[in-house]
């Protein structure tokens, strides 16, 4: 739904509980709270990819989806806390109230907000 759909039916944030957007493979999340407020941006990229591609691109920190996880490490620093879960593998900044979710090493999903 475009901007302009938006104010054809006089919505804005506190309406939606999630805006999404998809391009190119590549999709963003915008998650609001009951406020209007926004809690929680993510961008992932459908299917996974294990190489940098042509598309929409979300970058962060100069962290880049499909960038490789010792890139990251180097770039970031130690990340607070680190997890697998089957073929995934999560680093979490508590700092930078990021959390990024790696598939093969390959950044997947990156999530901005709060860490719970």
């Amino acid at each position: 739904m475009s901007a302009a759909d938006l104010q054809k039916l006089k919505k804005g944030p506190k309406d939606f509980d999630e805006w999404v957007y998809e391009r190119g493979g590549t999709r963003l999340e915008v998650t609001f709270d009951g406020n209007g407020h926004v809690r929680e941006i993510g961008c992932y990229q459908n299917p996974p990819r294990t190489t940098l591609f042509d598309g929409p691109e979300c970058v962060v920190n100069r962290i880049r989806l499909s960038t490789q996880e010792a890139e990251v490490k180097r770039v970031l620093g130690s990340p607070t806390t680190e997890s697998i879960d089957g073929v995934s593998k999560t680093l979490t900044y508590k700092s930078l109230n990021m959390k990024l979710i790696f598939i093969r090493k390959s950044l997947y999903y990156i999530i901005i907000g709060p860490l719970e």
